[in-house]
């Protein structure tokens, strides 16, 4: 049983202020987008789907490495697990699959490590033996066997060793394979040879021989593909892939097929092409998610097979290239191709208004007319008043450009642009009054793209560019010092902020981890600004301090994600041991208790179908209550009442209200399963205690 408590009720008691770091905001905690190194499968024990995918890259003279994190998906949003996934592995795709044996999801990718997991953390199986890359994983239910398939070698898994079993005779690279339920055996399809390139054959294995199956029909073959089972139909759903072209190049294809056991059927195409991309169940509906797509730049969103064949997109959240915050209505406002969207500080939500204009070069708040503003690619001023979009077109204006610097100078009252790129790098300056554009002299700035911010400390303009800072003050532009800016990095966006201008970039150093820099200008000089990295390799997208939440907020838009630097992110502690005369039972935070979403609290290990009752309190204590157990709130009361399924799993959902007032504050839980021969008192067992720390 799922309770809903609003913790505002609760008592909660506050924590000391930490560092200035970034914290990635939850709406936005999905797997990595643009990406062929993940995979995901069903956990049926707790009912979430989980993907584990490479949110950091780390560059070396021996290859690439990829740091695993652990996301789930609940049916209505991603969440990142607290605990994550301690596995560093070659940066390649990866393969994960439950067994229904062991009661766990397995995984195994680039190396020769089996991971197994238990809805907690990753654990190592074996280290030892076959070395995999890039191989497909599925359980076979008639034999009770789990079948790893690499290239065209199909190994099974005996105790925690695999065993080579058979080859199939294509000899293919990068096969896909999955459990066929109207053949009982499993498919085998699609790779590629550097002679005979592309193989459509298909095959199956049945645990003692490997043969072809006669389809009429066959896709036309493939590598990068996905093969898995759609369980609203019972049939093996073939989407996407990349296609080798006979002289080079490559084509990323939208195509999907079934198998209906004896060919296969085309069926309505993916919305995007996608190679590499990675499906599981969830809901008795297949998903689909990630990969790289041609000739876009929009994320590939999660996507849900319908019973009709078609697939309807799961959005994630999402602001465009540029954003502005509105001081009046309390609203950073974006434009996202036609559509124009609003952030409360927690949530984006299309508001409905269109945009007509030509693609944007930037917006700013202009706060003399007490209306946003947005400059497009041809010059032309947009004013937004929350329902529509005004065109004020007026001669002179700047030449059409593109990625120019644009900011709202308070002193002045200008809206500023300068530079960009319009056939040739620019660093003309033009400023805005609120009727019309003037051109002002031309700064003694080399031409090329900058980025364009205040600094309210300084009182002056700021313009950045890769590898370097320079100010405007009364005797004109100079450079800044202080930490020298990265001279490899993508594009950066400044902010200004009630404590000084703070400058977001991403700096790309050779065998070292890329990552976004942060730094604040202190006077003339750059300093440190909030540590930590929102696991950005390619940054796009504005920088903006949100008054609703006091905190500067970071809207990637390549990478779909929002962050945020605060002093007190949201936290989960584990405390303590639970007892019981077996196993124990576990309680743990599925994901971080961040203002404005929803708190999973997970139990595992307790008894079977039986009562759980979760405690709360606002304090901790540690009382020995004998055969292990540990009361470890003082004053308990019952938070919420749930229940056990037959693998002894609860659930428990609670809404993290979006009230800032709430930083900081904290609460502790622990939970009391019914057990017939618990080792409290002979009637119950005791988890340890979680520790959670409301936060950004």
């Amino acid at each position: 049983m799922v309770n809903r408590v609003l913790l505002a009720t609760l008592c909660l008691h506050g924590m000391p202020a930490l560092a200035q770091q970034w914290q990635q905001l939850p709406g936005t905690q999905h797997p990595p987008l643009r990406t062929t190194h993940l995979a995901m499968a069903l956990d049926p024990l707790r009912q979430r789907l989980v993907c584990i995918a490479d949110t950091a890259t780390l560059l070396t003279p021996f290859g690439n490495q990829g740091q695993l994190a652990t996301f789930e998906w609940d049916g209505s949003r991603w969440l990142r697990r607290a605990t994550g996934a301690p596995i560093l592995t070659e940066h390649e795709r990866q393969a994960v699959a439950f067994d229904p044996t062991r009661g766990r999801l397995l995984s195994i990718g680039r190396s020769n490590l089996l991971t197994s997991f238990d809805g907690d953390a990753w654990q190592t199986i074996a280290t030892a033996g076959q070395y995999f890359s890039a191989p497909s994983l599925c359980f076979d239910p008639i034999r009770g066997v789990m079948i790893a398939v690499q290239d065209s070698s199909v190994f099974e898994l005996q105790g925690n060793s695999w065993i080579a079993r058979a080859t199939v005779p294509s000899g293919n690279h990068d096969t896909r394979a999955c459990f066929d339920p109207s053949t009982g055996t499993l498919l085998i399809w699609g790779g590629w040879q550097p002679v005979l390139g592309h193989d459509n054959r298909t095959w199956s294995w049945n645990g003692t021989t490997i043969v072809q199956l006669p389809a009429a029909n066959p896709p036309a073959g493939r590598v990068e593909h996905v093969l898995a089972l759609d369980p609203s139909t019972n049939q093996v759903v073939l989407a996407g892939g990349l296609v080798y072209g006979p002289f080079g190049g490559s084509t990323v294809i939208d195509s999907v097929h079934t198998w209906n056991g004896i060919d296969w059927v085309p069926q309505p195409n993916l919305p995007q092409p996608r190679q590499g991309a990675t499906a599981g169940a969830f809901g008795g509906r297949l998903h689909l998610f990630g990969g790289l797509e041609a000739a876009s730049e929009r994320a590939p969103e999660l996507l849900q097979r319908t019973p009709g064949g078609n697939w309807s997109p799961l959005p994630l959240p999402t602001a465009g290239e540029f954003a502005a915050h509105d001081p009046v209505r309390a609203r950073t406002v974006s434009v996202d191709g036609a559509r124009t969207l609003e952030f409360d500080g927690f949530t984006w939500t299309d508001i409905g208004v269109p945009y007509s204009g030509a693609p944007l070069l930037g917006m700013t708040f202009h706060a003399s007319i007490g209306r946003t503003v947005a400059v497009d690619t041809t010059g032309t001023v947009w004013r937004f008043d929350g329902t529509a979009w005004v065109s004020l077109a007026s001669a002179p204006q700047p030449p059409a450009r593109w990625r120019s610097g644009l900011t709202y100078d308070p002193v002045r009252q200008r809206t500023v642009l300068l530079g960009g790129a319009g056939g040739t790098f620019l660093n003309d300056l033009w400023e805005w009054d609120g009727n019309g554009w003037s051109q002002q002299p031309t700064p003694p700035l080399t031409p090329s793209v900058y980025a364009l911010g205040w600094d309210p400390l300084g009182q002056r303009l700021v313009a950045a560019r890769t590898g370097a800072l320079f100010l405007r003050g009364p005797a004109g532009w100079q450079q800044a010092g202080g930490i020298p800016m990265p001279t490899f990095g993508g594009e950066l966006q400044l902010a200004t902020t009630p404590t000084g201008l703070w400058l977001q970039g991403v700096a790309n150093v050779p065998f070292s981890t890329n990552g976004d820099y942060s730094l604040r200008l202190v006077g003339d000089d750059l300093l440190q600004g909030a540590t930590g990295n929102l696991d950005v390799q390619s940054s796009s997208g504005p920088l903006l301090y949100d008054l609703n939440r006091g905190a500067l907020v970071s809207h990637d838009l390549r990478n779909r994600r929002d962050g945020i630097v605060t002093a007190t992110p949201a936290n989960a502690l584990a405390i303590g041991n639970g007892c019981s005369p077996g196993a124990p039972p576990r309680l743990l935070a599925a994901n971080l208790p961040q203002l404005g979403t929803a708190l999973h609290t997970d139990l595992l290990q307790g008894a079977a179908n039986q009562p759980v009752f979760l405690l709360a309190d606002g304090n901790t204590t540690n009382v020995p209550l004998g055969n292990g157990c540990t009361q470890y709130l003082p004053n308990p009361f019952v938070l919420a009442i749930g229940s056990t399924n037959a693998a002894g799993f609860a659930a428990f959902d609670f809404g993290v209200p979006a009230v800032v007032a709430l930083r900081g504050f904290t609460l502790h839980q622990q939970a009391l399963v019914l057990n017939s021969s618990g080792a409290l008192l002979g009637f119950a067992d005791l988890t340890g205690a979680l520790r959670l720390q409301l936060g950004d």
